[in-house]
C-alpha cells in the first residue's frame, strides 16, 4: 500500500511518497507536526520529531539521492537531502519527494515546515 505525506513549506506543498516499513508507521502517528529544520553539511535539512523512531535492524542503512527522507539514528533527526549522499548504516529510509527540490538548496536560515496526511 503506498501512503503518502506533504510538506508544506513557503506556500508551496510537497507530496512525499513513503515506503512501508515500522519506522514510516511510526513516523505516521506523531502528524500532523510542524519541524524546525536547518541546514546540515550542504547536503540536507534536518529536523526533530517529538521523540525517536521505532527502527527495525532490518531497515537500517540507504545511500541517500537528492529529494530522499529519511530518519538518522544518532541524532534522532529527519533528513530531507537536498544533494546525494554516501551509503550510512545510520539511515533508514522513508520516502521520497515527488516534484522538485530546489527551494531547499537555496534556504540558508532555520525554518519550519508542517507535515500532515492530506
Amino acid at each position: 500500500m503506498s501512503r503518502a505525506v506533504y510538506i508544506n513549506f513557503n506556500n508551496k506543498k510537497y507530496k512525499v511518497n513513503l515506503t512501508d516499513n515500522e519506522t514510516v508507521k511510526d513516523f505516521l502517528s506523531l502528524l500532523p507536526m510542524e519541524y524546525s529544520f536547518s541546514d546540515m553539511d550542504n547536503i540536507e535539512k534536518i529536523g526533530y520529531p517529538k521523540r525517536r523512531l521505532l527502527v527495525k535492524e532490518e531497515d537500517k542503512g540507504w545511500e541517500p539521492k537528492k529529494g530522499d527522507v529519511c530518519y538518522y539514528l544518532p541524532y534522532g533527526s529527519i533528513a530531507i537531502f537536498y544533494e546525494d549522499s554516501e551509503q550510512n548504516s545510520n539511515l533508514v529510509y522513508l520516502g521520497a519527494i515527488e516534484s522538485d527540490i530546489e527551494d531547499f538548496d537555496r534556504i540558508g536560515v532555520d525554518f519550519k515546515l508542517s507535515v500532515a496526511e492530506e
